[in-house]
């Protein structure tokens, strides 16, 4: 009850010192390069460090297949933090991502409208601290889908371990097609 003798609301909020990231405090956890009308590119972290990281102090980048960077987004002025085990995920286009996927099950969708274009070709992303210090990298190419996928625009593709390097094949598969293409 509060001073008055009303019933007081209970709800919790979490809250913590944010502290810079090192390399593997963060992963890309997936990618949507090749959205259909109605959704829009996005890129997906998780935090597997035991703490708080801002995420508006860090970039993204893309590169060429030659690891050439060839455009990235600025730091942001919002405060963006995402706390251990929680996912977030860089978008140009906040209401548009919440209408193709409702109930994302996000901490945050930190709203980049920096954000670089991600190609449909081959290329790589790199998640950079504002020094420049890479925390993680993956590469993706539209060929890393399931093979027998008739329709693979709208489809994002996820990284199946968050140990193994973003960089290989093998750590990428589809998203099912029942989950609107993205999870």
């Amino acid at each position: 009850f509060d001073c008055s003798g009303q019933k007081a609301l209970t709800s919790s909020i979490s809250f913590a010192l944010p502290q810079p990231p090192v390399a593997g405090d963060l992963v890309i956890s997936e990618v949507m390069f090749d959205p259909i009308p109605g959704q829009v590119e996005f890129v997906e972290l998780f935090n597997l460090s035991d703490h708080t990281v801002e995420l508006g102090d860090l970039l993204l980048a893309r590169a060429d297949t030659a690891g050439k960077v060839v455009s990235f987004s600025d730091d942001q002025e919002c405060s963006y933090l995402l706390l251990p085990g929680e996912y977030a995920l860089f978008t140009g286009n906040g209401r548009l991502f919440h209408q193709a996927w409702p109930d994302p099950g996000l901490a945050c969708a930190a709203i980049r409208s920096d954000m670089p274009t991600l190609v449909n070709s081959e290329a790589r992303l790199l998640l950079l601290t504002s020094t420049g210090d890479t925390i993680d990298q993956i590469s993706y190419s539209p060929d890393w889908h399931y093979p027998y996928l008739a329709e693979k625009k709208g489809i994002s593709l996820e990284r199946a371990d968050f140990q193994r390097s973003g960089l290989n094949q093998t750590n990428w598969f589809s998203a099912s097609a029942g989950s609107g293409g993205a999870t």
